[in-house]
């Protein structure tokens, strides 16, 4: 309804703003946090692209490890799936606790399939 997305809005920017949070939209290699009180959350597109993502690019998942490499400070990020398929984010990204969760994806469920899907969300540990 968009007249409630409208009051949530309206109530969280006076929070964020109260807070001085920057929310930006852009490519994650375009942002450099200023230090160790920042946090950056990354919410990449999915590993498993198909015709029917919204996203069509691929992640180059290796330039994405060598950028959280470089951050100064504490991340989190979301993933599709389950890291024990996909033993290259572990390897790659060692420094990490990961957090499995299962649900009805709502956009599944929008098109009416209603089938279980994962992410898995990586927390850094510094």
């Amino acid at each position: 309804h968009p007249d409630r997305v409208r009051a949530i809005c309206r109530s969280w920017s006076r929070v964020l703003g109260e807070a001085s949070v920057e929310i930006s939209l852009r490519g994650f290699d375009e942002l450099l946090p200023d230090g160790e009180k920042d946090f950056v959350f990354m919410d990449p597109p999915y590993l498993s692209v198909t015709s029917n993502s919204m996203c069509r690019d691929r992640l180059d998942f290796d330039r994405l490890a060598r950028y959280v490499d470089r951050l100064p400070c504490k991340w989190a990020m979301t993933l599709d799936g389950d890291l024990s398929s996909r033993p290259f984010v572990r390897d790659r990204l060692p420094s990490h606790d990961a957090y499995v969760m299962s649900f009805a994806s709502s956009f599944r469920r929008l098109k009416g399939d209603g089938s279980q899907s994962s992410e898995t969300l990586l927390v850094s540990r510094a």
